[in-house]
């Protein structure tokens, strides 16, 4: 691996990830992209626009004698704001499943080794290696770390549960300078 630090790796992750483990990093990701893409900012403002449709039924009655118009606008916005916060994120995790279903060199065992300027991930039929600088943006939460960009794979996962406390902690503060205001911690 051409790295500009060539000394020895700060952790080594053995890992093998499951579909489900894929699909809840995936939509972690899709989800803190953009504030908008958080499925309560969406049902929010869905919830906004039922809200000023409901409120405008008795200007509505008063100027044209019925109410349908604004009733049909909030109970399709409260209907939406309920696909946005219920069943949006499924269909999300269902989609991110059959991806890491359809790609079976994402099912092989995996070893990723972190170094300060690079990570290198040895599966036994590819080699992925790829600078920090590379990547866009990095997700902590309490399962794992997502490493989200990249040439060779949009997302980098790398399970907590497979790393001692000292590499967990020593990984966290190597990508928290690594990636400094695109490092993100979710605490939930």
């Amino acid at each position: 691996m051409p790295t500009f630090y060539e000394g020895d790796p700060l952790a080594v992750v053995r890992q093998t990830l499951t579909a489900e483990q894929y699909a809840q990093a995936a939509v972690l990701a899709e989800s803190h992209r953009s504030i908008w893409n958080r499925r309560g900012v969406r049902a929010a403002a869905a919830l906004t626009v039922a809200a000023l449709a409901f409120s405008c039924i008795p200007l509505y009655r008063y100027q044209y004698a019925t109410a349908w118009i604004p009733l049909v606008i909030g109970c399709l916005a409260v209907l939406l704001a309920a696909w946005f916060f219920w069943i949006q994120p499924e269909n999300q995790r269902k989609r991110a499943k059959a991806v890491f279903e359809q790609n079976r060199f994402w099912q092989e065992p995996c070893q990723i080794s972190l170094y300060r300027d690079s990570v290198c991930c040895d599966t036994p039929y590819e080699k992925i290696s790829a600078y920090w600088s590379d990547y866009d943006a990095c997700l902590e939460s309490p399962a794992f770390w997502v490493v989200i960009g990249g040439w060779d794979r949009r997302l980098l996962i790398v399970d907590k549960q497979r790393t001692s406390p000292e590499q967990r902690e020593a990984i966290s503060i190597h990508l928290r300078e690594q990636f400094a205001s695109r490092y993100l911690c979710i605490k939930s």
